[in-house]
């Protein structure tokens, strides 16, 4: 049941069984900043590594409904970084017993 909705993303306080889930992923992300206006400051994107639980009716077009995924963690985009993306979402996929999947460049 969710119980907050907010854009795509919704909160729960109920718990919301594993079986709901399919794997653990790492991948790329960026997050692009415009610069304030009349701030002086430029247009920058951010990378960074997410480590997600992707849930069972997740496509990567999204068009099988409503996706429960739940964000873990994410990490900056440098060597070490990915080194530790990948360390935990290695962690919690043998804790919780679900596969672990990377993009490919990863």
């Amino acid at each position: 049941m969710i119980k907050r909705k907010r854009w795509l993303f919704f909160q729960s306080k109920e718990e919301i069984p594993l079986r709901f889930f399919k794997y653990i992923c790492v991948i790329e992300n960026s997050e692009y900043k415009s610069g304030l206006a009349g701030g002086g400051g430029g247009d920058s994107t951010r990378h960074f590594y997410d480590v997600n639980l992707v849930g069972k009716n997740s496509s990567s077009d999204h068009a099988e409904g409503f996706e429960i995924n739940m964000f873990l963690g994410q990490y900056p985009m440098t060597e070490a970084g990915r080194s530790k993306a990948m360390e935990f979402g290695g962690m919690v996929a043998s804790q919780v017993g679900l596969p672990l999947r990377a993009d490919k460049n990863l």
